[in-house]
C-alpha cells in the first residue's frame, strides 16, 4: 500500500514541473492563418479590395499627389501589416506598391496597391474673343460671364468666336452642339449659354453678351447750378456759357460746396474731376468749370458768385395763381400748385397770372411774366421764385382737366342709386333680384366732357346702355384723357319662398290666404294621420319642419294637428305654411232586413193544448240587430284642439266665419294703410301744413317746453358758428345731443336711424299701431323706425329693409319730410342736377318751401351725405314755417 501511494505522488510531481515550465505548450490554442485587408483608403478615397487576385485599386481626384499619400486600413484579426501602421504611414503610390499582410502563424500575403489619378474635371475658359470684328471678351470668373462689344454696324448674327479651356481636351457646348473655337459661328443678338463639359463629365455655365457700342454723345452742357447751403440756384448763360448766382449777405463765399447736373460724361475745376454736392470750393472770385463729353469734347462754364446787400429781401412766396381765371389752389407747406380747368379749356398755349413777393418767377432758365408769358401745361412744370437775397423757392404747378364723376343713378327700369368711390374708380349698385340690366337709362352728372359705355357717348337720362355685363364706364374730359370706372352689380338673391303645390296620397291640398298661407286636404275616413308622407313643389331654397329639413315624397309627418312648413329662400327670407289635414265622414252601414219566413202549421194535437194558438203566424226575427237610426249628415272628425297660432302682436283675433280652423302667421298682422279715416277725429290744428300724421299741437308744446330748457354747450361749437344757432335750438328742443367728450362733430354723418330718432322727437309722434323692417328688429332705433314706418313716412327699400346703418343723403330727407307735410306750392326746376333724380319732386316742394337749400352754383347734390347740421337745420325750417318762424335758427 505505501508502495503505491510513493508510485502516485511521483507521477503527480512530474505533472506539476511540465505545467510550470512548459504552460503556453500545453495550454495554447492553434495560431490564426489569416491574412486578408478587410479595406483600405488613400486621403478618404476608398479603394477596392480583391482578395482573390490580392490587389487594391484606389482613384483618386486629378491633380492629386500620389507621392505622399495618407493611409487607413483594416486587416484580419491578429494580422498585420508589414512596415505600415493604418492612420499614420503616408506612402508614394505614383507607382504600384506591395504590402504584406503578415497572419498570427506568421504566414504572409502579398498585396499590389495601385493608384489612378481621376480623369480632369478643369473646365474654365480662359479666353473668349473675336477676330472680325476685334473684340476681346472680359470674362468674369464669379459670376461665369463674358462680355465683349463690337463697333457700330456690326452685323451680330453671325460672330465667329475663339476660346481656350484649362484642360485642352474638354469640350464647349451651345444648345448640347460642340463648338470649335474658331470654327463655329453663332448669333449673338441675345446673351447665349456656353457649356463646358470637364473629363470627369461635370459642367459648367458661362453666359456670352455681345453689346454694340453705342454713339459717343457730345452733349456737353451744364443744366443746374445751385448751392447744397443754400437755396439760391444759378442763372445759366447758354450762349455765354456763364453762371451767375447769389447768396445772402454775409455768406462766406470762400466755403461753398455746389450741386449741379451736367449731360456730359464728366465735370472738372483745374484737372480736379468735381463730384456734385461732395466739393468744397472758393468762389470769392470767377471760377471756371470744364465739362468734357465722351467723344473728348469741352465747355468751359464760368461761375460767378456775388453776395446780396445787407438790406435785400428775403421773401419768396407764391401767393396767388390762376389759368383763363380758374384759381388754383397754393399749398405753400407742400409747395405745390394745382389748377382744375373746366370741360372745353385746353391746357396747352395757356397764360398764368400770379402774384408773388419774391423778385423774380422762373421756369428753368426762363423768366416768367404774369398774365404774359405763354407756357404748355399738359405735364407739371416748376416755377421758382427768388428773393432779392438770392435764395430760391420751387413750386410743381400741376394742371388737371375736370372730369369728376358726381353721381350716377338708374332710372330704367328700377330706380337706383349709384355709390360712387372716388378712390377705387367704382360704381356700386344694390340690384332686386331678376331685374334685366339688359336695357337701362341712367342719369348722371360729371365734371368733365362726357361719359362713354363702349365707345357710345352717353346722354344723361336718355341714353339706353346694356349694363348686364358691367361694362366700364368711361369719363373722358376735354383732353380726351380717360378715367375709367369700374361698375359693380350687386345682385339681391332669389326671394322666391312659395309652396306651389302640397299633396298627400294623391290627394292635392287647397290654397288659402286668408290670416295666412294654409293648405287643407280631406283624406279619405280611417286614414292613419300620424306618418303620411307628404309630396310638395316649392321655388324656395329649402323646406323645414321644426329646423328639420323636408324632402318631397320622403319625410314623413304627424298630421293628427295642423303642421308648419318653413319656405327658406335663397335671400334666407322665410314664409309658413299651414297644413291641415282632415278626414272624410264615417260612411253610413246598411241595415240587413232579415225576411219573413213561412210559419210552420200547428199539427192537431191529441190532447188539446192549455193555450190558444196565435190568430197569426208570428214574425222571426232577424239574427242581427238592425240599428236604431242612421245619421242624417256624416259625423265631421274635427281636431282635439284648435290649432289656432296666436299672432306676434297681442291686438285680439277675430274668429273667421267658416269652419275650419285658421291659422294665425307667425309674422307681424297686416296693419291698416294709414289712408284709413281715424276712428277719433285728428286734432284740429291752426294752419293746414302738416297731414293728419301730425299733431300740430304736440309740435308748439315741444317747442313751449323748450323755452325753458337749459343752453347745452359743447367745445367744438362756438357763438360764432354758422350753426350754432341752429345746434342750440335742437338741443333744447331735445332733437338731438352732443358727445360723452362734450363735442358735437356738426360737420359728421348721420345714419338712417339717427335721422329717423331726430324726426320723431321733433314731431312728438306717437303711434300705437306699429309695423317694422325686417332688419331693425333688434337695433337700437326699432322703435322710432317703426314709428316712422306706421305713420308712412318712411317705406324702407324694395326688399323690405331699412337699411338703419347706411348714412342717409339729401335727397332721402327731402322725402321724409315732404311724407310730413301738405305743400301746396309750384314745382319750380330749383337746382341744375336733380333733373331725373327719384326725388326731384320732393327737393322742388322743399325748396319753394325755404327747407331745404343749395350750393351758390346752383346744385343741390342730392346723392351727397348729409352732415349732422345740415340734418338739424332741415327739420327745424321746417318746424318753424309751422311756429310762425318764432325759431331762431340761422
Amino acid at each position: 500500500m505505501l508502495r503505491k501511494f510513493k508510485s502516485t505522488a511521483s507521477v503527480v510531481l512530474v505533472l506539476s514541473l511540465l505545467l510550470s515550465l512548459f504552460p503556453q505548450t500545453i495550454f495554447a490554442s492553434t495560431a490564426s492563418s489569416s491574412k486578408e485587408f478587410l479595406s483600405f483608403s488613400v486621403e478618404g478615397n476608398l479603394g477596392i479590395v480583391d482578395n482573390e487576385n490580392h490587389t487594391i485599386q484606389v482613384v483618386v481626384p486629378y491633380r492629386s499627389a500620389v507621392n505622399n499619400m495618407f493611409e487607413v486600413f483594416s486587416v484580419s484579426d491578429g494580422a498585420s501589416v508589414l512596415n505600415h501602421t493604418s492612420s499614420v504611414t503616408r506612402t508614394n503610390y505614383s507607382s504600384p506598391v506591395a504590402l504584406t499582410v503578415v497572419a498570427e502563424d506568421n504566414s504572409s500575403q502579398v498585396y499590389t496597391v495601385t493608384v489612378t489619378i481621376g480623369p480632369s474635371n478643369l473646365k474654365s475658359i480662359l479666353s473668349f474673343n473675336l477676330s472680325n470684328p476685334a473684340a476681346t471678351g472680359f470674362i468674369d470668373d464669379e459670376a461665369f460671364a463674358i462680355f465683349l462689344t463690337v463697333p457700330q454696324g456690326t452685323d451680330v448674327t453671325n460672330l465667329m468666336p475663339t476660346f481656350t479651356t484649362d484642360e485642352g481636351a474638354a469640350k464647349v457646348k451651345v444648345n448640347d452642339v460642340v463648338q470649335t473655337s474658331g470654327g463655329t459661328p453663332q448669333d449673338f443678338t441675345q446673351p447665349l449659354t456656353y457649356t463646358v463639359v470637364a473629363l470627369d463629365g461635370s459642367t459648367r455655365n458661362y453666359v456670352v453678351t455681345v453689346n454694340i457700342q453705342r454713339v459717343l454723345s457730345t452733349a456737353k452742357e451744364i443744366t443746374y447750378f445751385g448751392l447744397a447751403s443754400h437755396s439760391s440756384i444759378g442763372v445759366i448763360d447758354e450762349m455765354n456759357h456763364t453762371i451767375s448766382l447769389t447768396v445772402p449777405y454775409g455768406t462766406d463765399r470762400a466755403s461753398l460746396v455746389p450741386v449741379f447736373m451736367s449731360t456730359g460724361s464728366g465735370v472738372y475745376v483745374n484737372g480736379i474731376q468735381q463730384i456734385s454736392g461732395e466739393e468744397v470750393s472758393n468762389f470769392s472770385s470767377q471760377t471756371t468749370y470744364t465739362v468734357y463729353d465722351e467723344a473728348g469734347g469741352s465747355q468751359t462754364y464760368t461761375v460767378t458768385v456775388q453776395v446780396a446787400p445787407q438790406d435785400a429781401s428775403i421773401t419768396k412766396e407764391m401767393l396767388t395763381f390762376s389759368i383763363a381765371g380758374v384759381e388754383g389752389t397754393v399749398d405753400e407747406a407742400s409747395h405745390t400748385i394745382s389748377v382744375v380747368l373746366p370741360a372745353g379749356v385746353a391746357r396747352h398755349n395757356q397764360i398764368a397770372s400770379f402774384t408773388t413777393n419774391g423778385n423774380k418767377v422762373r421756369i428753368g432758365e426762363d423768366i416768367q411774366s404774369s398774365g404774359y408769358t405763354v407756357n404748355d401745361f399738359t405735364n407739371p412744370l416748376t416755377y421758382t421764385v427768388s428773393a432779392e437775397n438770392g435764395l430760391t423757392q420751387s413750386y410743381l404747378v400741376t394742371v388737371v382737366m375736370a372730369n369728376q364723376l358726381l353721381s350716377y343713378d338708374l332710372i330704367y327700369p328700377i330706380h337706383a342709386t349709384g355709390v360712387i368711390n372716388s378712390v377705387n374708380k367704382t360704381i356700386s349698385f344694390d340690384i332686386p333680384y331678376g331685374t334685366d340690366l339688359g336695357l337701362t337709362k341712367a342719369v348722371h352728372v360729371t365734371t368733365g366732357d362726357r361719359l362713354e359705355i363702349n365707345g357710345i357717348v352717353q346722354q344723361s337720362g336718355v341714353t339706353e346702355s346694356n349694363l348686364s355685363l358691367s361694362p366700364i364706364i368711361n369719363a373722358i374730359d376735354s383732353e380726351n384723357s380717360i378715367i375709367p370706372y369700374t361698375l359693380i352689380i350687386n345682385r339681391a338673391l332669389n326671394p322666391a319662398k312659395d309652396i306651389t303645390s302640397f299633396s298627400i296620397n294623391g290627394v292635392a291640398g287647397t290654397y288659402a290666404n286668408i290670416d295666412g298661407d294654409t293648405y287643407s286636404i280631406e283624406l279619405p275616413y280611417g286614414t292613419d294621420v300620424t306618418t303620411l308622407v307628404p309630396t310638395f313643389i316649392t321655388t324656395g331654397t329649402t323646406v323645414k319642419v321644426g329646423g328639420v329639413t323636408q324632402t318631397s315624397g320622403v319625410s314623413a309627418q304627424n298630421f293628427t294637428n295642423s303642421v308648419i312648413y318653413t319656405v327658406t329662400a335663397a335671400d334666407v327670407s322665410t314664409k309658413n305654411y299651414a297644413v291641415f289635414v282632415t278626414l272624410e265622414a264615417a260612411p253610413t252601414p246598411t241595415p240587413t232586413i232579415a225576411p219573413t219566413p213561412t210559419p210552420t202549421p200547428t199539427p192537431t194535437p191529441t190532447i188539446a193544448p192549455t193555450t190558444t194558438a196565435p190568430t197569426t203566424a208570428p214574425t222571426i226575427a232577424p239574427t242581427t240587430t238592425a240599428p236604431t237610426t242612421a245619421p242624417t249628415t256624416a259625423p265631421t272628425i274635427a281636431p282635439t284642439t284648435a290649432p289656432t297660432i296666436a299672432p306676434t302682436t297681442t291686438a285680439p283675433t277675430t274668429a273667421p266665419t267658416t269652419t275650419a280652423p285658421t291659422i294665425a302667421p307667425t309674422t307681424a298682422p297686416t296693419i291698416a294703410p294709414t289712408t284709413a279715416a281715424p276712428t277719433t277725429a285728428p286734432p284740429t290744428t291752426t294752419a293746414p301744413f302738416y297731414n293728419e300724421k301730425v299733431d300740430l299741437d304736440v309740435v308748439k308744446a315741444i317747442a313751449e317746453k323748450a323755452k325753458s330748457a337749459p343752453v347745452l354747450e359743447f367745445k367744438d361749437v362756438t357763438k360764432g358758428d354758422p350753426n350754432a344757432k341752429a345746434v342750440e335750438v335742437a338741443t333744447k328742443l331735445g332733437i338731438i345731443t352732443g358727445y360723452d367728450d362734450g363735442s358735437f362733430h356738426a360737420d359728421a354723418a348721420v345714419t338712417r336711424a339717427e335721422f329717423a330718432t331726430m324726426l320723431l322727437k321733433a314731431l312728438g309722434l306717437e303711434v300705437t299701431d306699429k309695423s317694422n323692417f325686417k332688419d331693425v328688429k333688434d337695433h337700437w332705433a326699432s322703435d322710432a323706425i317703426s314709428r316712422l314706418k306706421a305713420s308712412g313716412i318712411t317705406i324702407g327699400y324694395l326688399d323690405g329693409t331699412f337699411k338703419p346703418n347706411k348714412t342717409i343723403t339729401r335727397a332721402e330727407i327731402a322725402a321724409m319730410l315732404s311724407a310730413v307735410i301738405n305743400p301746396n306750392l309750384a314745382k319750380e326746376a330749383k337746382f341744375k342736377d336733380i333733373s331725373g333724380n327719384w326725388a326731384e319732386a320732393e327737393i322742388n316742394i322743399l325748396s319753394d318751401m325755404g327747407i331745404v337749400k343749395g350750393t351758390d352754383d346752383g346744385l343741390f347734390k342730392p346723392n351727397a351725405n348729409a352732415t349732422r347740421s345740415e340734418s338739424l337745420l332741415m327739420i327745424l325750417r321746417m318746424l318753424n314755417i309751422s311756429l310762425d318762424f318764432s325759431l331762431d335758427i340761422e
